[in-house]
């Protein structure tokens, strides 16, 4: 029997365009009240190119659209959730499958409210068009990383809407988490050197819907146009200290660039 079969609630909705992670939903719902807390759940999305209802109402529509339609932040706020990052992907570089379409992040109350949002009726009236919509998603749940500092706004980043970079990564086999971070943070003077500036970093503690894969870290950095991002990377891939984020076999993930409409998780320039 598995945890999930002990202890957490059955999901009242069906997730054809992922697994869950069925240990990691029961430990998220048997975490105690005392040792619960604010997590955020960074989901990578990929839509059908025409949504498949099936309910037989022959809606005409793209997957992105039914995504529209789902559209939680109603039933979140119900509960204290907060939709605090949303965009659409505007580039995807390194790994090209799946090709991502859109980035969201919600922070939730407690790890345990993710878990029972499943059973509520409004959520499940909801989630109709994200099944229909939806080709491929992964959800890391991270915490805030407190040893990452932001820094101050660049002139370049003044008065701007910034494009945000968004990382999901993983230290393979042949490398460790550690590694991973120094590679990261080796990077942060090249992002500052265009007038970019790190945002927020997670830990991630587990993926909870996916294909099967775990993430270790989360990054989302600040550029004030798509060149600058690119400029970055370039030096980056320059640079010894940050070899490692371009190897194979040494890491694993995806980077995308997004003009997000919704950011409440970045520092303001």
């Amino acid at each position: 029997m598995s945890n999930m079969e002990k202890g957490a609630p059955k999901s009242g909705v069906k997730h054809k365009y992922g697994r869950i992670d069925t240990d990691y939903g029961a430990r998220m719902f048997m975490t105690p009240a005392e040792e619960d807390g604010p997590i955020y759940m960074l989901n990578y999305m990929r839509y059908k190119e025409v949504a498949e209802y099936t309910d037989g109402d022959g809606k005409a529509i793209s997957g992105k659209e039914a995504d529209d339609l789902y559209n939680p932040t109603e039933v979140l706020h119900k509960f204290g959730a907060d939709p605090v990052f949303f965009g659409d992907v505007i580039e995807q570089i390194g790994a090209q499958l799946p090709a991502w379409d859109r980035i969201g992040t919600v922070c939730y109350p407690t790890r345990k409210s993710f878990i029972e949002m499943e059973s509520r009726k409004d959520f499940q009236e909801k989630h109709v068009h994200k099944a229909a919509g939806m080709a491929e998603t992964f959800i890391t749940c991270g915490l805030p990383m407190t040893d990452v500092s932001t820094g101050a706004a660049s002139a370049k980043l003044q008065g701007t809407k910034p494009f945000v970079s968004v990382s999901a990564w993983r230290a393979l086999e042949t490398s460790s988490v550690a590694e991973l971070k120094a590679a990261l943070l080796a990077g942060v003077a090249h992002i500052e050197a265009v007038g970019g500036r790190v945002g927020a970093w997670f830990d991630v503690e587990g993926t909870i819907i996916g294909d099967g894969r775990r993430y270790d870290i989360n990054c989302y950095n600040q550029y004030a146009e798509p060149a600058d991002f690119h400029a970055a990377l370039k030096a980056m891939q320059s640079d010894p200290a940050c070899a490692m984020l371009f190897d194979n076999a040494k890491t694993d993930g995806y980077t995308v660039l997004v003009k997000p409409g919704i950011d409440k998780i970045s520092p303001r320039p």
